[in-house]
């Protein structure tokens, strides 16, 4: 037990940092051999390979001398010396065999601490809701600038994270100094573990660390609850290594879920550019795709109308895709597609008519445009701060631009109701932009990690 742990023992300066120092003192006291070589001296095998050392040669011997000439003499010196052999292989056995160590809380971090610390180039962890994480992120951060080589990286389930772990996930984030890993949906394993070192072209180095809790029986053992700690290596665990090596491969090639962002507005609000400076932003931890707006190329009024004519079939094509990216970004969301389709449809009738097409459009596609909305994870309106008056782009007129607006005052709440709102000043319209793709990158990024 713990003989993976402080590799450098002679060393007087281990680290800059008191809490690393004070860990390995803590852990030194564990590693005293002498109160273990006690232990194992007392194990009822030793003393029995013992007691036939002594007895075997005094029985046989008790009454007579040593005769050099006699090959029985030989053999029965042979036996105790085999005995004696056997016993002390024995006493090894039982020094170094992997007993599970009974540890606090307090003890586990020290002993966390330490293997990280020792770790040359990797330490990977599998965990749980991560409420360990505000404890031991401070010795983290000593490990990393002490030694930046090592590349860290922890599996967690995000569904149950603690509030306060979700903000301490956020502050990590800005930090990089460590890789936090989701699980993918429905894997998520019981085993938590670290492992330190993992490289298959140097599986010798390879250390593992298991610490399940030990679960209390009754409400009032909370003081008691605490830890079984194990280590293991390649060479006297193949099983668990290699079964911890397919479940890492297993993580590691799984798909994970695709979370869908939609960005809502009238058209000539920033959408497109603050969707592609954001999808920048978003690309240096994710991968990225957007699903672009059906009327970005139009050059007709006839390609309009094309495109209004099937863009509800359109929008649920686009539903119905499997994207491998991790990030979908929807530049208009149906809800927007179905404005200005209703907005069309409706201004192409007579008046009188106006009014009756408009029910018959919201029936027929209502049910449709919920479904698909409810399938964002986040949905974000931009849009000016003011609206300017008889304002007019190259496709849309004033009379339409503003029957718009009125369909989404009218209808915004009843299909989105969780929208987050972000606005845009006319005057500040570029500064604007850059600020808002920042907080919406920042917002996906805390969303993937922790919702």
């Amino acid at each position: 037990m713990l003989r993976f742990l402080i590799k450098a023992k002679g060393r007087n300066i281990i680290s800059n940092y008191a809490d690393i120092e004070n860990s390995y003192i803590h852990v030194r006291k564990l590693q005293r051999r002498f109160p273990r070589i006690i232990k194992a001296c007392c194990h009822p095998q030793v003393i029995a390979h013992i007691a036939s050392v002594i007895s075997i040669p005094s029985l046989y011997f008790n009454n007579r001398s040593w005769d050099y000439s006699n090959i029985l003499d030989w053999g029965v010196v042979g036996v105790g010396l085999l005995i004696a052999i056997l016993g002390i292989l024995s006493i090894r056995k039982e020094l170094y065999r992997e007993n599970i160590l009974h540890v606090d809380y307090s003890t586990l971090h020290d002993l966390l601490t330490v293997a990280r610390f020792e770790a040359e180039n990797s330490i990977i962890t599998l965990g749980g809701d991560l409420s360990w994480l505000n404890r031991d992120i401070e010795s983290i951060r000593e490990i990393k600038k002490e030694h930046p080589q090592v590349q860290i990286k922890i599996y967690y389930d995000k569904k149950k994270l603690s509030n306060d772990t979700r903000r301490l996930i956020n502050t990590i984030q800005e930090e990089n100094i460590i890789q936090l890993v989701p699980y993918p949906y429905n894997i998520v394993p019981n085993i938590r573990c670290m492992i330190t070192d993992f490289n298959y072209a140097e599986i010798e180095n390879c250390k593992i660390y298991l610490y399940p809790k030990i679960l209390r029986r009754n409400a009032f053992q909370h003081s008691k609850d605490g830890f079984d700690w194990q280590e293991y290596s390649h060479n006297n665990n193949t099983n668990l290594y290699d079964a911890l090596s397919s479940f890492l491969d297993l993580l590691d090639s799984c798909k994970r879920n695709s979370i869908l962002i939609g960005i809502c507005g009238i058209n000539n609000s920033g959408k497109t550019s603050i969707i592609n400076k954001s999808a920048k932003i978003l690309r240096k931890n994710f991968t990225v795709h957007i699903v672009p707006d059906a009327f970005a190329n139009i050059s007709s009024k006839k390609q309009i109308k094309e495109i209004n004519k099937r863009i509800i079939s359109q929008s649920a094509l686009n539903f119905s895709k499997v994207y491998n990216e991790q990030i979908i970004i929807f530049d208009r969301t149906p809800f927007d597609n179905y404005v200005y389709f209703l907005m069309r449809e409706i201004l192409s009738e007579p008046n009188p008519s106006r009014k009756d097409k408009k029910n018959t459009l919201l029936v027929r596609y209502n049910y449709l445009i919920k479904e698909q909305m409810k399938k964002f994870d986040l949905i974000y309106k931009i849009q000016r701060e003011s609206e300017p008056v008889n304002y007019s782009t190259t496709w849309v007129s004033p009379e339409e631009r503003s029957f718009v607006l009125d369909l989404y005052k009218e209808l915004e709440q009843e299909y989105i109701p969780d929208i987050r709102h972000l606005y845009c000043i006319s005057d500040t319209f570029g500064k604007d932009i850059d600020e808002v793709a920042g907080k919406i990158a920042i917002d996906i990024q805390n969303y993937y990690y922790t919702s």
